[in-house]
């Protein structure tokens, strides 16, 4: 049987496509994409799949609850991949535009989506 290493060049090419095909149908992910791939040092269609693979591989429990004086309750659990590597590259981002604060996130560093974000007295967010 192969190994999964003996198999990455044609997954390379089979996957470059990707990075035709995105930067003429979607500009603005691309650029994002080859901005985290370039701080990786990977070639941009792996940032692609690895954003990818973040939204198929990944199984979270979310509760939002509001209490009755209004007051939201925010629970998410990580349900999925290796914990240990995960734990690494999550982090709580404030999001600001220019000097004005807009919300808070929890975020997967090279993802460019959202999974939870909140700002405290207005909303809180969750995709699963």
């Amino acid at each position: 049987m192969e190994s999964v290493e003996s198999r990455i060049p044609l997954i390379n090419s089979a996957f470059s496509k990707l990075d035709f095909m995105f930067k003429w149908n979607f500009p603005v992910y691309f650029e994002e994409m080859t901005g985290i791939a370039d701080e990786l040092g990977v070639k941009v269609h792996s940032a692609i799949l690895l954003n990818f693979m973040i939204d198929v591989e990944t199984y979270c429990s979310q509760i939002i609850v509001r209490q009755p004086d209004g007051t939201l309750l925010h629970s998410r659990t990580v349900d999925y991949g290796p914990k240990d590597k995960f734990r690494k590259i999550i982090y709580n981002a404030k999001v600001m535009k220019g000097d004005v604060y807009l919300y808070d996130a929890v975020m997967l560093a090279g993802y460019t989506g959202l999974y939870t974000a909140f700002k405290p007295g207005a909303f809180s967010y969750a995709e699963n």
